[in-house]
């Protein structure tokens, strides 16, 4: 907006201390935007450093820590109904044996 400004001015051949005003404040807000974008890429590297350092390593860890955990529930739920249907025909079995016992103490 100002660059426009200060074009139009050259070109209509305004006072020259307008011009060096309007250039001054062009040459200010272009230092201001070379600070802000130095700003802004100083900070991106920094974050991508982080990221790579510490973020990176603490997420691997995290994955890690889970692997051994998510095998245990996955051979969990694997084995469960098989463990279940064993403790029922062992229950079955015992309920047998208990009828069985009970069956012969009351025949004389």
């Amino acid at each position: 907006m100002k660059c426009k400004f200060l074009r139009q001015l050259e070109s209509k051949g305004e006072k020259t201390s307008t011009v060096d005003k309007t250039r001054a404040k062009v040459k200010d807000l272009h230092s201001r935007i070379r600070v802000a974008i130095h700003r802004i890429n100083s900070i991106s590297k920094r974050i991508a450093e982080l990221r790579d350092k510490e973020l990176q390593p603490q997420l691997e860890e995290l994955i890690e820590g889970y692997t051994p955990i998510s095998l245990a529930i996955l051979l969990s739920n694997y084995f469960m109904p098989m463990c279940i249907a064993l403790i029922i025909v062992h229950n079955i079995q015992e309920c047998d044996k208990r009828c069985i016992k009970k069956c012969n103490q009351k025949i004389p």
